[in-house]
């Protein structure tokens, strides 16, 4: 499952670079639906869900954006703490 992650959110970002950001989008939210099913996994899922906010946000869809990089950011504050690197403000 983790590789299958890792190659949606790789496809994800090839597509954006390439301008195609509604499939980039699709490609994001398959990896975050497929990372949710994986149960409480908060890496996992933080790594989908900042794939897709950084779409989100390259499509202009700001307040969507913000959304999940609220939800990114709790899940690597349950991943790692709120005194990681990864969660400091």
């Amino acid at each position: 499952p983790m590789e299958y992650l890792e190659v949606l959110e790789g496809l994800s970002r090839t597509l954006g670079a390439q301008g195609r950001l509604d499939e980039a989008a699709e490609m994001a939210r398959k990896a975050v639906e497929a990372a949710r099913r994986q149960g409480d996994n908060a890496p996992l899922l933080g790594n989908s869900l900042d794939a897709l906010a950084r779409v989100v946000q390259a499509q202009g869809r700001l307040d969507e954006a913000a959304e999940l990089w609220r939800e990114v950011l709790a899940c690597r504050a349950a991943a790692n703490g709120e005194g990681h690197p990864l969660h400091a403000e």
